[in-house]
């Protein structure tokens, strides 16, 4: 199920839901990108300066779960309000474009340095993969690089390969759970008192 709610406060999740921030230069398609994961069609004209928020529940691994994705303008308006908000973030450039790829790369520094208390699920995607004629970022060339910013690359067409888009999502919205698993973890007290009552039987420590 998709809807589409008009423009409103940055919401908080539930316990399957993950906020995933799309982010990405003018012209790379991540807006087409975004609405063929949506709605399984190609729309290849869009408007950089409109923000879209979707809510859309699916289901993976046989698991019902709910995504809110917000596609950003190109250039994102208040971007650290958003970088704060989102669970998980595509960052989109265009094979056919080094310039959107350096874009991406700084966009990726930036995310980190606002999320330096916890390193949120970041996936980097080439879209227009089918125009490998005019391909202007090497695969290797981009491989070598987001290694080192360490997180995935993908590769797809949003005009083509609605299954490769689907496969980012979903993979994207694992990585976002277990994250936030992982955060859950490290600031409960639960693994404290389970090491308190290990020692001292159940009983208050002395003092």
């Amino acid at each position: 199920m998709l809807t589409v709610p008009n423009r409103r406060e940055l919401s908080q999740p539930g316990k399957n839901e993950v906020r995933i921030l799309v982010l990405g230069p003018r012209n790379v398609g991540k807006t087409a990108l975004t609405v063929r994961f949506l709605t399984k069609r190609f729309i290849g004209e869009y408007d950089s300066s409109q923000e879209s928020t979707y809510t859309f529940e699916t289901s993976i691994d046989n698991n019902k779960v709910s995504m809110e994705i917000l596609d950003a303008t190109s250039p994102p308006e208040k971007l650290t309000e958003k970088v704060l908000w989102a669970d998980g973030f595509l960052l989109v450039y265009s094979i056919t474009d080094v310039n959107s790829f350096n874009e991406v790369v700084n966009l990726k520094h930036e995310i980190v340095a606002m999320r330096s208390n916890y390193r949120p699920a970041i996936f980097i995607v080439g879209n227009k993969s089918d125009l490998s004629c005019e391909r202007c970022v090497p695969k290797d060339f981009a491989l070598q690089i987001v290694q080192e910013l360490n997180c995935p690359l993908y590769e797809c067409s949003a005009s083509e390969s609605y299954e490769d888009i689907l496969q980012v999502f979903h993979e994207l919205y694992n990585e976002a759970i277990k994250k936030k698993k992982e955060r859950r973890l490290s600031v409960s007290p639960r693994p404290l008192r389970k090491a308190f009552n290990k020692v001292f039987g159940g009983k208050t420590p002395p003092m």
